[in-house]
């Protein structure tokens, strides 16, 4: 009976020898399919028993690394290894002594995820006010200059010495007794402009035949429209003032004088030439581009030189060559050949609507 109990605790040992080395291959192989990531698993997703998670980043480490569980680096205490399977190759629990666990389960990323580490960001759409690009409206007209005859007069608004038709009381048979029944300054009232100079003369001519056939030029009287404006251009007027647009209302005296039309002419330009109404409006514009490139150039046709045909066509020509903007008037209300109160209106009301649909 003894000899039969040793036998039977050999035995016994025996198995048990067996049981723990079968035990301690199956941690071995648990362990290595923790230390390498298994085959198509494109993602993970780690879920703690304090309900913190990280989605869409792996923690899986390089194989032949060993893995620790964000719990464990959180409480600095070992993990030891409880209830390892390897049924399933994309589940293992790990628990720690204050039995908080960490679960690597297997998931698939989809393309409606964002990860983490790779957030895309959407620049969010600009705003008008965010563009540097502003566009310039009908009303900015910036610093004006007007060359002009007896329409644009109003004494005490033009420079001393230089003639005039509208003056408060007036002088001559009209009803406009203040300035701001003018068509320029009903357009300032409308716009945004500043008015630098008005350099308007009565009686005075483009070229520099006026009546009489006197001499207008700067050798003679000196107020042609062509002889003012070689005269601001010698002052450096234009060097010392930026004028941004220029209102050229001129060209009835050339009609009624009448001066010789002659024809355009763009260039080489004689003093002879310059007493023709059409050579020296080619001159003015030309001379007008080349010392103020950067100015709005607005020419206008009086209605009441319409049936001087040669005159208006010409005019027209020369402003389409030189890019110059031409605006020809219509039903404009005068008395003694000038404008009247209703007269200025309709100038300064086509004026207007001109300008809202050519914004420059």
């Amino acid at each position: 009976m003894f000899l039969s109990r040793k036998r039977i605790s050999a035995w016994i040992l025996v198995l048990a020898m067996m049981l723990a080395s079968i035990g301690c291959n199956a941690v071995e192989t648990t362990v290595s399919t923790i230390e390498t990531q298994p085959a198509g698993l494109s993602s993970t997703e780690v879920s703690h028993s304090n309900s913190s998670s990280v989605s869409g980043t792996s923690l899986y480490s390089k194989p032949g690394s060993s893995i620790t569980s964000d719990t464990n680096r959180m409480t600095n205490a070992p993990t030891t290894l409880k209830n390892i399977t390897d049924k399933s190759r994309g589940s293992v629990s790990v628990s720690s002594p204050r039995k908080s666990t960490t679960t690597v389960r297997r998931t698939t990323t989809t393309a409606s995820k964002t990860s983490i580490s790779k957030s895309t960001t959407t620049r969010p759409s600009s705003s008008l006010s965010d563009t540097s690009t502003v566009f310039k409206r009908w009303e900015e007209l910036g610093n004006i200059l007007i060359l002009g005859d007896s329409y644009s007069t109003f004494k005490g608004y033009i420079p001393d010495g230089y003639s005039y038709w509208y003056v408060n009381p007036p002088e001559n048979e009209t009803d406009i007794t203040s300035v701001e029944e003018t068509w320029w300054k009903l357009l300032l009232g409308e716009t945004k402009a500043n008015l630098l100079r008005n350099d308007s003369y009565s009686g005075s001519t483009i070229c520099n035949y006026g009546y009489g056939g006197s001499d207008t030029s700067l050798t003679g009287a000196g107020i042609s429209f062509i002889a003012r404006l070689d005269r601001l251009i010698e002052q450096g007027y234009f060097e010392q003032n930026q004028v941004d647009t220029i209102f050229i209302f001129g060209g009835t005296n050339d009609a009624w004088v009448p001066s010789p039309v002659g024809s355009v002419k763009y260039s080489g330009w004689t003093s002879a030439d310059l007493r023709n109404a059409l050579p020296a409006f080619c001159y003015l514009l030309d001379r007008i581009k080349t010392y103020v490139p950067n100015a709005r150039i607005i020419n206008i046709i009086n209605d009441g030189i319409l049936n001087s045909t040669q005159l208006v066509n010409g005019y027209q020509n020369a402003c389409t060559h030189y890019n110059v903007e031409c605006l020809t008037l219509q039903s404009v209300a005068k008395q003694s050949g000038h404008p009247s109160v209703a007269g200025m209106q309709a100038i300064k009301d086509q004026l207007v609507a001109y300008l809202k649909t050519h914004v420059k």
